[in-house]
Order: structure tokens, then sequence, then C-alpha cells
């Protein structure tokens, strides 16, 4: 049996910054555990204790309305009247049409409470009716886990529902859909919609369990799913008509997501995500990691543009009488039993352009009644098509695993390390896609930067841009190879477009090889100081004049470079080659 526990986080007001919400059009009802106040929802002082007494305000009210949520865990079965908890397993928070849920407010007791942050604010909607304390946020949760009997069939549910009702910054855990087969009781552990249209954005679904639908079960349903994670949620249902699907599993339905990311789900097949006679959009979205393919299609078309399938055990897609269209899409790292460890297709005919397919095993696998038009793509082993390719297409760095345990029959508790799949300067991939390619407005890569650079659209998931040039200082200007110093610093300064606090401070290396020990930026002054390992740096210096480059990458993928000149000596050897001549 499983449960949930979010630690206080203490942080300074200065980490980030105030969001300002126009408040005119709606009524807002506040919601704090910790409030000690008259519970009547009226302000953080006054806020009701539990979510589903806001969520029974805003039934009665006239709409729309906004529901701001205080970091902590708020379960289904709770209220006012009941406030130990019912223990009733149907409890589930219920969207309403009008009613908007904010969570990762800083609440009650701090400072400024409408700050709101949901990283640092975490506010849990926790099926666990019983609190056994489980972190949600450890990478093992509920994997497999034995079926916890106690907990919310359904955590939330947005059933006959339309767009109107938005669930926004939220954590969603310890669902457990354990019911009768087939049957709303064994499907959406963290979420469960029939016949409905939400709106979810900035939620996270983890450690979910259920029949079919670990995260996530849609039935005749379209919600629109932004910037969402589906993170350790399984499936544990057999494999029929449908897949199981251990993040997502979509029934007749057209689901739109849009930057998501599905990694660690598990079930027997459709490990992410299972789609069943559905056409889905999906746009900037990952696939990472999921045990049971990534993706499973059963006469479903989705359109997939801008996304990666990286390190799935049993295949990136399964396609079975389906044609999906893929543009701009990534395979890599992908493996498989038997065959098409990137794309497996019986009965489909799946359209790809644009795409780079390597590093699987077994790349891709057609029956006799499939086909797959595949062009201007970069296909590991070859393929027929116009404007193909077989070659390295030159990634920054691959994604790979190792097996600590020593079993490899148990794809999940392999230790993934992290790749980056940008394209280096001089790969093929870069501006080799399709030349009729016209990007829609506002259309970006994975990373938002513009999907068209350079006039042409390239290969994969991202669009190459060449490296903005920084200027870097570094210190000291003369370093001489006997000194016992600890340090070489280096101050970097960016054009005046770039803020030095989106550097990615675990890109920052030192000639593509030598880590910072510690990075340290000055927004007002917008200089960034990065400290080396005197001893590390000095292990790769000859003498004279040398030419330094430090690069790094910012967080929305942009690579940057700065070069510094500076003298090296070796003051030891030169006083013993002065002895020498004096002798």
């Amino acid at each position: 049996m499983g449960g949930c526990v979010n630690p206080k986080t203490y942080l300074l007001l200065a980490a980030f910054s105030l969001t300002m919400f126009s408040t005119a059009s709606a009524k807002i009802v506040y919601v704090d555990a910790d409030a000690a106040g008259a519970n009547d929802g009226t302000s953080w002082e006054n806020a009701y204790n539990f979510l589903q007494d806001a969520l029974a305000d805003a039934n009665s009210d006239s709409k729309p309305v906004e529901i701001w949520v205080a970091e902590g865990i708020y379960t289904p079965d709770s209220n006012s009247a009941d406030p130990n908890g019912s223990g009733d397993r149907d409890a589930t928070f219920q969207l309403l049409n009008g009613v908007t849920l904010k969570g990762g407010y800083a609440g009650f007791g701090e400072p400024y409470p409408n700050v709101r942050d949901i990283r640092f604010y975490k506010t849990v909607l926790c099926g666990d009716l019983d609190g056994n304390d489980l972190d949600v946020n450890d990478p093992r949760y509920l994997l497999y886990e034995p079926t916890r009997q106690e907990n919310s069939y359904h955590v939330v549910t947005g059933s006959r529902t339309d767009e109107t009702a938005t669930l926004d910054g939220f954590t969603i855990a310890g669902g457990n859909s354990n019911g009768i087969y087939n049957i709303h009781e064994n499907l959406g552990g963290g979420m469960y919609n029939d016949h409905s249209s939400p709106t979810l954005i900035n939620c996270t679904f983890n450690g979910n369990v259920s029949g079919l639908g670990g995260g996530m079960f849609n039935k005749y349903s379209s919600p629109t799913v932004r910037n969402c994670t589906f993170r350790n949620n399984t499936a544990c249902g057999t494999c029929g008509s449908i897949g199981a699907g251990g993040g997502m599993c979509n029934s007749q339905s057209s689901v739109i997501l849009t930057n998501c990311t599905f990694s660690g789900n598990a079930a027997d097949c459709g490990g992410a995500m299972a789609n069943a006679a559905g056409n889905l959009v999906i746009t900037n979205c990952m696939f990472i990691c999921n045990y049971g393919s990534g993706m499973e299609n059963s006469n479903s078309s989705p359109v997939i543009t801008n996304s990666t399938f990286i390190g799935n055990y049993w295949n990136g897609i399964m396609n079975y009488g389906s044609s999906p269209i893929l543009t701009n899409c990534t395979f890599s790292g992908n493996s498989a039993v038997w065959s098409g460890a990137g794309i497996y297709n019986y009965k489909s005919q799946p359209t790809l352009t644009n795409c780079i397919l390597w590093g699987d095993s077994n790349e891709i696998w057609n029956d006799e009644n499939s086909t797959m038009t595949i062009t201007y793509s970069d296909i590991e082993g070859g393929w027929p098509g116009e404007g193909n390719i077989n070659v390295d297409p030159c990634f920054i760095q691959l994604y790979y695993s190792e097996d600590p345990c020593n079993t490899p029959y148990y794809p999940w508790d392999d230790v993934w390390i992290d790749g980056d799949y940008h394209l280096l300067e001089d790969s093929p991939c870069i501006n080799a896609g399709d030349p009729n390619y016209i990007a829609e407005p506002n259309e970006t890569d994975l990373d938002g930067k513009p999907r068209v650079i350079g006039g042409r659209v390239d290969m994969g998931a991202y669009e190459y841009s060449p490296p903005i040039s920084a200027e870097v200082r570094i210190v000291p200007r003369t370093i001489n190879l006997q000194s016992k110093g600890k340090w070489i610093n280096a101050f970097l300064w960016l054009p005046e477009d770039y803020n030095v606090i989106d550097i990615d401070s675990s890109s920052v290396l030192l000639e593509d090889e030598i880590e910072p020990q510690w990075v340290w930026f000055d927004e007002e002054e917008q200089v960034a100081m990065v400290r080396f390992s005197r001893e590390e740096v000095q292990d790769i210096l000859t003498l004279g004049e040398v030419e330094l480059t430090i690069n790094g990458r910012f967080t929305d993928g942009t690579i940057f470079e700065a070069k510094d000149v500076i003298i090296v000596i070796d003051k030891g050897s030169r006083k013993s080659a002065k002895q020498e001549k004096t002798k």
C-alpha cells in the first residue's frame, strides 16, 4: 500500500519572480491545508483546508471560478465534515466546467502567499487514503509494486466536462484502478475521462496504477494536455484489442498533447501510451525509457511532430492496422526482443518525413501487409525513398544504459545515462530535410527554437543553429605549470539578447572535456563566473600562447562558444635550464 510525502521547501523569494494573475472576471477561492482562519475560502488566512470543500463552493456559485491551492497533500475522500477521510475508494476530485484549479501557491503563513511556483510549492492530489508516506519522488515508486487495495480508483475525474474545466500545476499520484476489468474501476488510476475534453497544464502523473491507462484513461474524449509529465505509472492489464498504456490509454479519443514527457512507465504493451481507434495530435513530446514500447497504435492515425522516442524497451512505436504520420522525429536506443525496435508495423502504413532512426536494434520491421513511406530521413541500415541517407547523424551524445544488477531481462532496473540529441555542426542531417517543407506560423523544434533555420529544415527533432559568440576572460592571464594554486577562473559575458541565468550550468565545458567545479551567475551585471580545477586544466596545457575554448548550452538548446588566449610557463623548468647554463 503506497502513499505520498511532501517535505516543506524553503527558498529565497529572489530565486523566482512573482506570477501575476488577472482576476477581474473570475471569483477566487483559496485552499490551504495549513490555514487557521474561518475555513470559508475567501482569503489565504480563511482558506478552505480541503479541496473538496472548494469544489463544492465552486459548483454552487456562478462561473468562472479559479481555485488557488497552496502546497500540500490533498486526498479526495476528506473534507471539513470528515477531516480524517472516509476511506471511500470511489471518492475523486471531479473537475467542473468553468472552474480552473491552480496548484503551486506559497499560501498561508508565507510572506507573499500569492507567489506561485509549482517546482518549489508542490501541490499533490493523492489517492493514498491511509497516508503511508511513501515518497512519490522515489523513482522506484509503484513500479510493479503489489496493488494497493485502499487507494482511490481515480484521483481525478474529468468526465462530462468541456475545455473550460482546467487542472493546472498539480502532481497526481497514488491512484489505483484495480477493480473489475473493463469498467471504470479498472481504468485511469491517475485520471479518468469519459466523453469529455478538459484542459491539463503543467501537471505530473506519478506512480499511478490501473488495468488500463495507469496515469490517464480517455474514452470518447478529447483532452488538451500541455507541459505535462507522465512518470513511473503502470498498467497491469493484459493486451487485447487495446494496449494497456502505462502512462496513458486512449480509446476512440482525440487527444492533443504538446510539450509532454513520458518516462519510466510500464505495461505489457503500450508502456508509455496506447491508442485504439483514435486520432491524436502529438507535438514536441518525449517518450524516454518506457517498458512495453513508447507507443502502441491500434487502428489509429496519430500525427506526431518534433518528438523523440529514446531508450524504450520492446519498441519505440508499435503499429497494428494504423497509419501514423511522423515529421521531424528522432528514434534512438530503443530495443526489441524480436524485431522492429525503432518501429514495428503489422498491417500498417506509416509515413515518416525528416526523421532520424539510429542506434536502435532491429530498426524497422514490416509484415507483408504493411508499407512504410519514408522520405528525407536518416535511417541506420538504409531505406528506399527520396532524400533518405544512411550515415552517422552526429548527435552530441547518445543515451546508453548500464545494468548494475546484471539483469538484462529486467530493463527497468537499468541506469540510463542522459544523452544529447542535438546535432553537431558537421552533421549530415543539417539542412537535409524535405526542401519543400514549410513551417507553420510560430512552429518550433523540441527546444522551442524556430523549426527552420538556414533556409531548409533539418532531419530530427532539433534544428541546428550555429553557436553564438560570447566573450570570456580567463584568470590568471599567465599560468605557471609549477603553481600549487587550486583554481582557474573564467568570466563570461554574452551578447545583449541573452541572459546569463539561461545558461545550463551542467553543459559548460573547457576544451570540450573539463567540467567546472562551480558556476555562479550575476544577473544584474550579466556575467557568469566559472571555476575549474587548476590541476585538471594544467594537465592539458602546453607552453607558450594557448587558446582555450569554453562552450555550453542555453536552456533552449542554443549553443554558445567563447575563446581566450593565455600564456603558459613552467617556472621550475626555466630555472633548471639556467642552472645548467652556469655549470
